[in-house]
């Protein structure tokens, strides 16, 4: 009795425990904490931020594939936390940021309501962090028989199969994409938003939806390739040839984040499943990363766009690493949401998340929706509130505002929570069952959860829909759809 105890006691989860005795504790603050910005508060809640995030890079309880704890969609998710919601905070607390002022909104920073803010950051942190190790207690005690193993061994010429037409697709789809979308005149407001007078069309945006989401498969199709050490043929290698130079378009034009993705699946994909990168590579390109995201960011304002401009913004000298960046306009859109909720009371109930759904099919957003429902998302609702109705730019959403937008305090609270708990499952699935199906489908995941903080809450979810039913129409067409589920 006495070894059975002592087993029972290991399998207690701690830390959950203490993650609910903590969430408790900050629907207490949400209700009674007061306006303002209270030190003492940003200390308790960084300090809180860094020990999860410790106790998860040292967590042994699911590994990253052949890499690091620092590639993991946990440790990822965090980073894009504190960057869009707390580095803002930190930087406060260390005297070199005022939250009154901000240089991309001068009139006002709703700096009023940054306890409230800093609240439900905690809530979203501590909420994804629940779900995370929930998943990963209960996917422990799943181990893949020896007969799963070998249905593996035996599908893999189905998936190399699978793969090679898969790639052969990427070529075709983005050498007729990028010289329709190229020579069309039609265009993305990802492109043309920053210093652009060029017309938006819906055609436009799915074109540039598809381009991103063929070169992302590029590279996953070469990722998995590689991963079983297989030869890389022809028509993969001319396929992320034509990836690369629409990656490297995006970014001259301004979209930071579109070249995120597809980097994410470059660089995190190829440490997770091909190898393990040294320390020194890591930090190198977590710098190079954060060099370009700034540069970028000065360079995509500028009148005149060419190499020289570009050189001069790139010195040292013209660059504010440790200031504010445009990250902090997704801070102070949480802020103005809570000001905007304050004063109206209103909950959508989900109407954001339906039309986020809706997006999966092409156009139906226009179709079914009726003409009265003039906002179709958080990001315009958030600035109409603080610009009025004719904005000349977007402030951008973020998996906060759409949540607590739709459905209060719990949305915060379950959407997060969802998403830890999905992650966890997939990246163990990624780790054990190396399929093509699945290794595509976290590489989607791995793109999307650093900036999953900074979008709404349902950013991956047409990309992942989109890419799954791509993958099962291309093993029909040729009959290699296996055994699935024991059927």
């Amino acid at each position: 009795m006495g070894i059975d105890n002592s087993i029972n006691k290991k399998q207690v989860p701690i830390a959950p425990l203490f993650q609910f005795l903590w969430l408790v504790s900050l629907f207490v603050a949400h209700l009674t904490y007061s306006n303002g910005v209270d030190k003492v508060l940003i200390h308790m809640i960084l300090i809180h931020f860094y020990t999860t995030v410790l106790r998860h890079l040292f967590s042994k309880s699911l590994k990253c594939g052949r890499s690091s704890r620092f590639v993991s969609l946990d440790v990822l998710f965090f980073i894009g936390c504190y960057l869009v919601y707390l580095l803002p905070y930190q930087l406060y607390v260390a005297d070199t940021l005022e939250l009154d002022y901000s240089r991309f909104l001068l009139f006002n920073t709703y700096s009023a309501y940054s306890n409230n803010a800093l609240i439900l950051t905690s809530v979203c942190i501590t909420s994804f962090s629940i779900g995370w190790e929930i998943s990963t207690q209960n996917s422990a005690r799943l181990r893949p028989s020896h007969k799963t193993k070998d249905k593996l061994l035996i599908n893999l010429n189905s998936d190399l199969s699978t793969v090679r037409r898969l790639n052969k697709l990427n070529l075709a789809s983005l050498f007729f994409l990028l010289l329709i979308y190229s020579y069309s005149g039609l265009r993305s407001s990802a492109e043309t938003r920053y210093g652009s007078n060029v017309s938006v069309s819906a055609l436009g945006e799915a074109l540039y939806f598809l381009l991103v989401l063929f070169s992302i498969l590029s590279f996953a199709g070469w990722i998995f390739l590689r991963s079983h050490s297989e030869k890389i043929d022809h028509f993969t290698r001319i396929a992320i040839f034509l990836s690369v130079i629409w990656q490297f378009r995006v970014l001259i034009a301004g979209d930071r984040n579109s070249f995120f993705l597809i980097a994410m699946v470059q660089l995190c994909g190829y440490a997770f499943f091909v190898r393990k990168p040294s320390t020194f590579v890591l930090l190198s390109s977590c710098a190079l990363a954060t060099y370009l995201y700034v540069v970028i960011e000065n360079f995509r304002s500028e009148s005149e766009k060419n190499f020289n401009s570009f050189m001069e913004i790139s010195s040292f000298e013209k660059l504010s690493v440790f200031g504010e960046s445009s990250l902090n306009i997704t801070t102070i859109s949480i802020r103005a949401l809570l000001q905007m909720y304050d004063e109206s009371g209103q909950l959508y109930f989900g109407l954001f998340k339906l039309i986020g759904i809706l997006g999966i099919v092409p156009f139906s957003r226009g179709l079914l929706l009726p003409d009265s429902v003039a906002i179709s998302d958080t990001s315009q609702l958030v600035t109409v509130y603080i610009f009025g109705n004719q904005p000349h730019w977007q402030v951008g959403t973020s998996l906060i505002s759409d949540s607590f937008i739709d459905f209060g305090f719990m949305g915060v609270v379950l959407i997060p929570l969802v998403y830890g708990y999905i992650g966890a499952r997939f990246q163990k699935k990624a780790r054990e069952f190396k399929s093509l199906k699945v290794i595509v489908m976290f590489l989607i995941f791995l793109a999307s959860y650093l900036q999953l903080p900074r979008y709404s809450a349902d950013f991956p979810v047409r990309m992942l829909v989109w890419t799954w039913l791509l993958l099962v129409v291309i093993e029909k067409s040729k009959g290699t759809l296996r055994y699935v589920n024991g059927k």
